[in-house]
């Protein structure tokens, strides 16, 4: 916002502007993510690695599952019900989705116990195959 408010346009302005105001902490993690020096770097090339970085990957897993567990809510109308799910079809990447991802995901709606369940889902571990549901749930 402050380069916008600003309007600084110059790119090099804009880099030492980002990295005067990030802090000593980030910096350092640029130091250690880049092997260019950070006032060398362009400044889109520095927001793609620091969104990169610091930007939670959903589950895919979990989103998946919470989509087609998902049914339409007492008093909930058509309009907001389709609304939900186009959200939760936007965030699931179903077209990105392998056969073994589908078999995760069958795996995962099938499991009895919910506790098993959302504790593989809540893993910060990647879920891509049926065995490694079995191995997080072992």
């Amino acid at each position: 916002m402050y380069i916008s408010d600003r309007d600084i346009t110059d790119p090099k302005k804009k880099v030492k502007v980002l990295l005067q105001t990030i802090g000593s902490h980030m910096l350092e993690k640029i130091i250690d993510w880049s092997p260019k020096k950070p006032q060398d770097m362009e400044y889109d090339d520095l927001i793609k690695l620091i969104k990169g970085k610091c930007m939670k990957k959903p589950n895919l897993a979990a989103l998946r599952v919470k989509f087609f567990n998902e049914k339409q809510q007492p008093g909930q109308g058509l309009d907001e019900y389709f609304s939900h799910m186009a959200q939760l079809y936007g965030q699931c990447q179903l077209d990105k989705m392998t056969a073994d991802e589908f078999g995760v995901l069958a795996v995962l709606q099938g499991l009895a116990q919910d506790d098993t369940r959302q504790f593989i889902m809540t893993s910060s571990t990647e879920i891509k195959s049926i065995s490694k549901v079995q191995e997080l749930a072992s």
